[in-house]
Protein backbone atom coordinates (compact mmCIF):
# COMPACT_ATOMS: atom_id res chain seq x y z
CA UNK A 1 0.00 0.00 0.00
CA UNK A 2 2.70 2.47 1.00
CA UNK A 3 4.69 1.55 -2.09
CA UNK A 4 1.70 2.24 -4.36
CA UNK A 5 1.09 5.53 -2.60
CA UNK A 6 4.75 6.49 -3.06
CA UNK A 7 4.59 5.75 -6.81
CA UNK A 8 1.34 7.71 -7.11
CA UNK A 9 2.91 10.75 -5.41
CA UNK A 10 5.99 10.48 -7.63
CA UNK A 11 3.83 10.41 -10.79
CA UNK A 12 1.75 13.36 -9.58
CA UNK A 13 4.90 15.32 -8.83
CA UNK A 14 6.32 14.52 -12.26
CA UNK A 15 3.07 15.61 -13.92
CA UNK A 16 2.93 18.83 -11.90
CA UNK A 17 6.50 19.69 -12.87
CA UNK A 18 5.77 19.01 -16.55
CA UNK A 19 2.72 21.31 -16.38
CA UNK A 20 4.74 24.00 -14.60
CA UNK A 21 7.47 23.84 -17.24
CA UNK A 22 4.82 24.10 -19.95
CA UNK A 23 3.37 27.28 -18.44
CA UNK A 24 6.75 28.70 -17.35
CA UNK A 25 9.33 27.20 -19.75
CA UNK A 26 12.89 26.88 -18.50
CA UNK A 27 15.74 28.01 -20.74
CA UNK A 28 19.24 26.74 -21.43
CA UNK A 29 21.60 28.98 -19.50
CA UNK A 30 23.94 29.27 -22.50
CA UNK A 31 21.93 29.23 -25.77
CA UNK A 32 18.59 30.26 -24.13
CA UNK A 33 16.51 27.65 -25.98
CA UNK A 34 13.65 26.04 -24.06
CA UNK A 35 14.74 23.06 -22.00
CA UNK A 36 13.00 19.71 -22.34
CA UNK A 37 11.55 18.15 -19.19
CA UNK A 38 14.59 15.88 -18.68
CA UNK A 39 17.20 18.61 -19.22
CA UNK A 40 18.75 20.66 -16.43
CA UNK A 41 20.57 24.02 -16.78
CA UNK A 42 21.94 23.17 -20.27
CA UNK A 43 20.20 21.73 -23.31
CA UNK A 44 21.49 18.46 -24.75
CA UNK A 45 23.21 20.27 -27.63
CA UNK A 46 25.16 22.58 -25.30
CA UNK A 47 26.07 19.64 -23.07
CA UNK A 48 27.65 17.96 -26.11
CA UNK A 49 29.55 21.16 -26.91
CA UNK A 50 31.16 21.43 -23.47
CA UNK A 51 34.98 21.44 -23.79
CA UNK A 52 35.60 18.27 -21.76
CA UNK A 53 39.10 17.05 -20.96
CA UNK A 54 40.23 13.44 -21.17
CA UNK A 55 40.09 11.99 -17.64
CA UNK A 56 43.79 11.54 -16.93
CA UNK A 57 44.61 10.43 -13.39
CA UNK A 58 47.43 12.99 -13.51
CA UNK A 59 46.57 15.64 -16.09
CA UNK A 60 49.74 16.47 -18.09
CA UNK A 61 48.93 20.18 -18.52
CA UNK A 62 48.50 20.72 -14.81
CA UNK A 63 51.39 18.52 -13.77
CA UNK A 64 53.84 21.30 -14.62
CA UNK A 65 51.86 23.70 -12.41
CA UNK A 66 52.00 21.50 -9.31
CA UNK A 67 55.13 19.38 -9.76
CA UNK A 68 57.59 20.02 -6.94
CA UNK A 69 55.22 22.40 -5.14
CA UNK A 70 53.10 19.88 -3.23
CA UNK A 71 52.65 16.12 -2.81
CA UNK A 72 49.62 14.74 -4.64
CA UNK A 73 48.40 11.32 -5.75
CA UNK A 74 46.17 12.41 -8.63
CA UNK A 75 45.52 15.65 -10.49
CA UNK A 76 42.21 15.88 -12.35
CA UNK A 77 40.23 18.53 -14.23
CA UNK A 78 36.85 18.45 -15.94
CA UNK A 79 36.82 21.16 -18.62
CA UNK A 80 39.05 23.48 -20.64
CA UNK A 81 38.40 27.22 -20.78
CA UNK A 82 38.86 27.50 -24.54
CA UNK A 83 38.66 30.56 -26.78
CA UNK A 84 34.91 30.09 -27.08
CA UNK A 85 33.01 31.87 -24.32
CA UNK A 86 30.93 28.90 -23.15
CA UNK A 87 32.90 27.86 -20.05
CA UNK A 88 33.71 31.44 -19.10
CA UNK A 89 30.02 32.40 -19.16
CA UNK A 90 28.98 29.31 -17.21
CA UNK A 91 31.67 29.83 -14.57
CA UNK A 92 30.74 33.51 -14.28
CA UNK A 93 27.10 32.49 -13.75
CA UNK A 94 28.20 30.00 -11.11
CA UNK A 95 30.35 32.43 -9.13
CA UNK A 96 28.70 35.80 -9.60
CA UNK A 97 25.14 35.39 -10.96
CA UNK A 98 23.54 33.24 -8.24
CA UNK A 99 23.45 30.01 -10.25
CA UNK A 100 24.82 27.32 -7.90
CA UNK A 101 23.02 24.67 -9.98
CA UNK A 102 25.62 25.23 -12.73
CA UNK A 103 28.31 23.76 -10.50
CA UNK A 104 26.19 20.71 -9.67
CA UNK A 105 25.24 19.92 -13.27
CA UNK A 106 28.70 20.50 -14.75
CA UNK A 107 30.19 18.29 -12.04
CA UNK A 108 27.63 15.54 -12.69
CA UNK A 109 28.50 15.54 -16.40
CA UNK A 110 32.21 15.50 -15.53
CA UNK A 111 31.73 12.57 -13.13
CA UNK A 112 29.76 10.58 -15.72
CA UNK A 113 32.49 11.18 -18.32
CA UNK A 114 35.06 9.97 -15.77
CA UNK A 115 33.14 6.75 -15.07
CA UNK A 116 32.68 6.03 -18.79
CA UNK A 117 36.45 6.11 -19.29
CA UNK A 118 37.93 5.08 -15.92
CA UNK A 119 35.17 2.70 -14.73
CA UNK A 120 35.44 3.57 -11.04
CA UNK A 121 36.06 6.36 -8.56
CA UNK A 122 39.35 5.96 -6.65
CA UNK A 123 38.51 8.31 -3.73
CA UNK A 124 36.78 7.90 -0.38
CA UNK A 125 35.51 11.46 0.00
CA UNK A 126 35.53 14.95 -1.51
CA UNK A 127 36.74 18.05 0.34
CA UNK A 128 35.69 21.37 -1.25
CA UNK A 129 37.93 24.43 -0.94
CA UNK A 130 36.13 26.49 1.74
CA UNK A 131 35.01 30.11 1.63
CA UNK A 132 35.48 32.48 4.53
CA UNK A 133 32.18 32.72 6.50
CA UNK A 134 31.79 36.41 5.61
CA UNK A 135 32.09 35.68 1.89
CA UNK A 136 29.81 32.68 2.28
CA UNK A 137 27.11 34.88 3.82
CA UNK A 138 27.47 37.43 1.04
CA UNK A 139 27.30 34.91 -1.84
CA UNK A 140 24.93 32.50 -0.15
CA UNK A 141 26.76 29.36 -1.26
CA UNK A 142 30.23 27.95 -1.88
CA UNK A 143 30.73 27.17 -5.57
CA UNK A 144 33.36 24.50 -4.77
CA UNK A 145 30.83 22.78 -2.49
CA UNK A 146 28.22 22.77 -5.28
CA UNK A 147 30.77 21.10 -7.58
CA UNK A 148 31.57 18.57 -4.86
CA UNK A 149 27.85 17.78 -4.49
CA UNK A 150 27.56 17.00 -8.20
CA UNK A 151 30.57 14.67 -8.11
CA UNK A 152 29.29 13.05 -4.92
CA UNK A 153 25.89 12.25 -6.44
CA UNK A 154 27.42 10.39 -9.38
CA UNK A 155 30.33 8.73 -7.57
CA UNK A 156 28.35 7.87 -4.43
CA UNK A 157 31.02 9.13 -2.03
CA UNK A 158 30.50 11.68 0.78
CA UNK A 159 31.34 15.36 0.76
CA UNK A 160 33.30 16.39 3.86
CA UNK A 161 32.28 19.92 4.86
CA UNK A 162 33.64 22.01 7.72
CA UNK A 163 36.80 19.92 8.16
CA UNK A 164 39.02 22.19 6.09
CA UNK A 165 38.14 25.78 7.01
CA UNK A 166 39.19 29.26 5.93
CA UNK A 167 40.30 31.34 8.90
CA UNK A 168 41.13 34.63 7.18
CA UNK A 169 39.44 36.40 4.32
CA UNK A 170 41.48 37.44 1.30
CA UNK A 171 40.50 39.42 -1.76
CA UNK A 172 39.43 37.55 -4.90
CA UNK A 173 42.38 36.05 -6.75
CA UNK A 174 40.78 36.64 -10.15
CA UNK A 175 42.77 39.80 -10.90
CA UNK A 176 45.91 39.08 -8.88
CA UNK A 177 49.16 38.57 -10.70
CA UNK A 178 51.35 35.47 -10.44
CA UNK A 179 53.78 36.85 -7.82
CA UNK A 180 50.99 37.97 -5.45
CA UNK A 181 49.22 34.62 -5.72
CA UNK A 182 52.32 32.50 -5.15
CA UNK A 183 54.01 34.47 -2.35
CA UNK A 184 51.55 34.63 0.52
CA UNK A 185 53.25 34.57 3.89
CA UNK A 186 50.26 33.26 5.82
CA UNK A 187 48.16 30.25 4.92
CA UNK A 188 44.48 31.23 5.33
CA UNK A 189 43.31 27.60 5.75
CA UNK A 190 43.27 25.24 8.73
CA UNK A 191 41.93 21.84 9.83
CA UNK A 192 39.28 21.33 12.49
CA UNK A 193 40.83 17.96 13.45
CA UNK A 194 43.86 15.90 12.50
CA UNK A 195 41.81 12.96 11.20
CA UNK A 196 39.64 12.87 8.09
CA UNK A 197 36.03 11.98 8.99
CA UNK A 198 35.51 9.77 5.87
CA UNK A 199 38.37 7.54 4.73
CA UNK A 200 41.91 8.44 3.79
CA UNK A 201 41.77 8.91 -0.01
CA UNK A 202 40.78 12.56 -0.25
CA UNK A 203 39.91 14.54 -3.38
CA UNK A 204 40.36 18.29 -2.80
CA UNK A 205 38.17 20.21 -5.25
CA UNK A 206 38.05 23.83 -6.48
CA UNK A 207 36.24 25.64 -9.29
CA UNK A 208 39.12 26.91 -11.47
CA UNK A 209 42.86 26.32 -11.36
CA UNK A 210 45.33 28.86 -12.81
CA UNK A 211 48.48 29.25 -10.72
CA UNK A 212 47.39 26.48 -8.34
CA UNK A 213 48.08 28.68 -5.29
CA UNK A 214 44.78 27.97 -3.50
CA UNK A 215 44.95 24.20 -3.98
CA UNK A 216 48.58 24.15 -2.86
CA UNK A 217 47.76 26.08 0.33
CA UNK A 218 44.91 23.67 1.09
CA UNK A 219 47.11 20.68 0.29
CA UNK A 220 49.79 21.92 2.69
CA UNK A 221 47.21 22.07 5.47
CA UNK A 222 45.66 18.68 4.65
CA UNK A 223 49.08 17.07 4.93
CA UNK A 224 48.93 17.72 8.68
CA UNK A 225 46.31 14.95 8.91
CA UNK A 226 47.49 11.43 9.63
CA UNK A 227 47.72 8.85 6.85
CA UNK A 228 45.71 10.52 4.10
CA UNK A 229 46.34 10.41 0.36
CA UNK A 230 45.58 13.75 -1.30
CA UNK A 231 44.40 14.25 -4.87
CA UNK A 232 43.73 17.66 -6.41
CA UNK A 233 40.88 18.53 -8.74
CA UNK A 234 39.27 21.51 -10.43
CA UNK A 235 36.18 21.92 -12.54
CA UNK A 236 38.01 23.93 -15.20
CA UNK A 237 41.42 25.15 -16.33
CA UNK A 238 42.73 27.57 -18.97
CA UNK A 239 44.02 26.15 -22.26
CA UNK A 240 47.73 25.42 -22.87
CA UNK A 241 49.09 28.89 -23.36
CA UNK A 242 46.87 30.50 -20.73
CA UNK A 243 48.06 28.52 -17.70
CA UNK A 244 50.26 30.66 -15.48
CA UNK A 245 53.17 28.69 -14.06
Amino acid sequence: MWRQLWHMIAHLKKGALALLHLVYPRHCLYCHWDLLHFEEVLCTHCQRELPKTFPFLVHPQLQKVFFGRCDFHALIVGYKMEKTRMMRELLHALKYKQHPEVGVVLAQLWAKNWLRNMQQCPWDCIVPVPLHPKKMRKRGYNQALEIAKGLSQEWQIPVVENWLVRTTQGKSQTFKNRWIRNNKLDNPFDLVSMQCPSGNRVLLIDDVVTTGATLIQCCDVLQKAQGIQISLGALAMPVHNRIVV
